[in-house]
């Protein structure tokens, strides 16, 4: 819903503004609490916000309590997190949280907009096809990651044929170490209807 400013906010003043920084720092606590753990090089993309500003900010956001630093396998330097996360993390540390939902992804999606990212924590090698010439594709013009059960395990192309109220599935490519089955099949069956819907 857009409006006039005046409108939404009859009493603004913009003197009430929070000074950049202050502005940069609550960027950088919504990003680490959006992705849960993250590495700090994955910060600074989420907002569009200079790596350098980025940088500058983390130990005064870790001195001062409001971000908190984890190790996790395989990673050289500590992951981020917020403290009120902290039950959450011990959580799927602990392997209690399960994922159970198949969905497909926007490839503007937050999961899969950082690609070096993707790459990192899924090991999902990622990229907006219809930007290429057709020769160039892969995986069709527009594919939508697969997400099913907290990994990304494949990639459909689609077509939203929208004047005939029809959605069509060109083609479903699957990563090379998942085998679909009839469970996946299922979940996959209902994740295309809801994003037909």
């Amino acid at each position: 819903i857009y409006d006039l400013h005046e409108r939404v906010l009859p009493d603004w003043d913009d003197s009430n503004l929070p000074a950049l920084n202050e502005v940069y720092r609550q960027f950088i606590l919504k990003t680490v609490r959006a992705l849960g753990v993250a590495r700090p090089a994955w910060i600074a993309d989420y907002f569009r916000v200079n790596k350098k500003t980025v940088a500058s900010l983390l130990p005064e956001l870790i001195r001062c309590g409001q971000l908190c630093e984890v190790a996790v396998e395989g990673w050289a330097e500590p992951a981020l997190y917020l403290p009120e996360q902290e039950t959450l993390l011990h959580a799927a540390m602990d392997g209690k949280l399960e994922a159970t939902h198949t969905t497909l992804l926007s490839p503007f999606d937050p999961l899969v907009w950082d690609r070096a990212r993707t790459r990192q924590l899924f090991n999902f090698d990622f990229s907006i096809q219809c930007y290429l010439p057709a020769e160039k594709r892969t995986y069709g013009y527009f594919p939508l990651p697969i997400l099913h059960n907290g990994e990304l395990i494949g990639r459909l192309d689609a077509k939203a044929r929208r004047k005939e109220g029809v959605f069509e599935v060109k083609s479903i490519y699957f990563e090379k170490n998942v085998t679909p089955d009839r469970t996946i099949a299922n979940a996959l069956a209902e994740a295309v209807i809801a994003c037909a819907a």
